[in-house]
């Protein structure tokens, strides 16, 4: 099914989506309510000359009026801590501009976030990231590898008397098994 008809249907049905970069792409502006998500190619507010994360970038692609929530991908159920490459071959005037990435030349998507190494600077750029998108809520989207990971975030959360609008863990992975969708957090640790 083409994208905008999916847009377009989400937008007659009053339903948000979560449509990754291409918020910045024009082609969602029909949808009423988006969740911008960042993982670690920072696409739709990526420095092309570096491959980092462009604060006027994200600025300008939080503060378009569909935009309600920003959602940082930490991880990839099916394939954590792998990253990826997409061959320039493969970028279509598409892809580029819904990702804001030039066409002429292979795009990588690093495993880790370049902006942070640890859970306390995860929650200092979730803080970054709410002031430059002017107070929208912030959440955190991970695959839980290892309970100990998950276990750190929620440590750094208490000690630091700070966290994000909602933490969503999208897949448990253990020992290459995709299990189903664990839990939902809004404003509390479990």
């Amino acid at each position: 099914m083409p994208v905008d008809t999916v847009f377009s249907a989400s937008k007659y049905c009053g339903l948000a989506g979560n449509y990754g970069a291409i918020v910045d792409s024009g082609v969602c502006l029909c949808v009423c309510v988006v969740c911008l998500q960042i993982g670690t190619g920072y696409f739709g507010c990526r420095n092309n000359d570096t491959g980092g994360f462009d604060p006027e970038k994200f600025k300008a692609a939080a503060a378009r009026p569909q935009v309600k929530m920003i959602e940082i991908k930490l991880s990839q159920g099916a394939k954590p801590s792998h990253g990826g490459i997409l061959p320039a071959a493969k970028i279509s005037p598409a892809i580029a501009e819904a990702r804001g990435i030039p066409s002429d030349r292979d795009c990588n998507s690093p495993p880790h976030h370049a902006e942070f190494s640890t859970p306390r600077g995860l929650l200092d750029f979730v803080a970054r990231l709410r002031v430059l998108s002017d107070g929208k809520p912030i959440g955190v989207k991970l695959c839980v590898g290892h309970p100990v990971c998950f276990t750190a975030v929620c440590c750094a959360i208490y000690s630091m008397c700070y966290m994000p609008c909602g933490i969503l863990c999208g897949r448990v992975y253990r020992s290459c098994a995709l299990v189903h969708p664990v839990l939902i957090i809004h404003n509390a640790v479990i």
